[in-house]
């Protein structure tokens, strides 16, 4: 605590001369003491230097709350946009979509030639759903002969969305000939499929075709509809049977 003899008197503030012989501008703890008088003080701050850092204060405080802020939208924003699902689309064309939680589509990626022309044809608007992309996929391979298709589902994380029950109900709600089948498949075909630059649903096949037993046997896919995805690829493998549109068993947990 300091203290100085009062030298001159002003409106909101004295002048005090200190022990060391400095003048400094002071408040006086006393601020009836008269000129000549020791008094305590503290320093004396003018209003406005005061005011510019109370406004300084503000900034720095409204600063941190827009970058908190952001920091939540852009947390919030990127987990509705993270990819829950991959879903290889096979009919000749071979398309994978990335599917939101919210079963928003997030991209689509041609996977061969024949569906690079498709997917550059795609409705580009934003906040697509899983059947609406499907109905567009569906329209643009209308003219096929072959009107059947592959669906297969490999989730990222161990949380089941329903997707493929999300996909029998689509088909059911519409009037198509298309005939369809809609599976979960396992990430380690998935990347399998990455390595060997095909669709999931094409190397699911191969690996049957070729008896990958330890693979096969971890895949929750019943034997009937393992020939008919494998007959898709290998036409000889089981020639008289096709695909056929299944019912929706809504105790089924995709």
């Amino acid at each position: 605590m300091r203290k100085g003899i009062i030298m001159e008197k002003h409106r909101n503030f004295v002048i005090v001369l200190t022990a060391d012989g400095s003048f400094e501008k002071a408040v006086p703890f006393n601020d009836k003491a008269s000129i000549g008088e020791e008094v305590y003080f503290d320093k004396y701050i003018p209003k406005t230097r005061s005011r510019k850092i109370k406004i300084w204060r503000m900034r720095f405080i409204s600063l941190c709350l827009i970058f908190t802020l952001g920091i939540f939208t852009m947390l919030y924003f990127t987990e509705e946009e993270e990819t829950y699902a991959y879903v290889n689309i096979d009919i000749n064309p071979s398309i994978e979509l990335k599917v939101a939680k919210n079963m928003e589509i997030i991209d689509i990626t041609p996977l061969n030639q024949d569906a690079e022309h498709i997917v550059s044809q795609l409705n580009k608007s934003e906040e697509r759903d899983l059947q609406e992309v499907l109905t567009e996929i569906l329209l643009s391979c209308d003219q096929l002969e072959r009107k059947e298709i592959l669906i297969g589902v490999s989730y990222t994380t161990d949380e089941k969305m329903g997707i493929t029950n999300n996909i029998k109900e689509y088909f059911q709600t519409i009037d198509t000939d298309w005939q369809f089948i809609a599976f979960r498949l396992p990430g380690e075909v998935r990347e399998l499929a990455v390595k060997n630059e095909i669709s999931m649903n094409e190397e699911f096949a191969t690996l049957i075709q070729s008896n990958q037993k330890e693979l096969l046997d971890t895949i929750d896919i019943d034997e009937d509809k393992m020939d008919k995805i494998h007959s898709f690829y290998y036409t000889d493998a089981v020639p008289e049977e096709s695909l056929q549109i299944e019912k929706l068993n809504k105790n089924e947990k995709y």
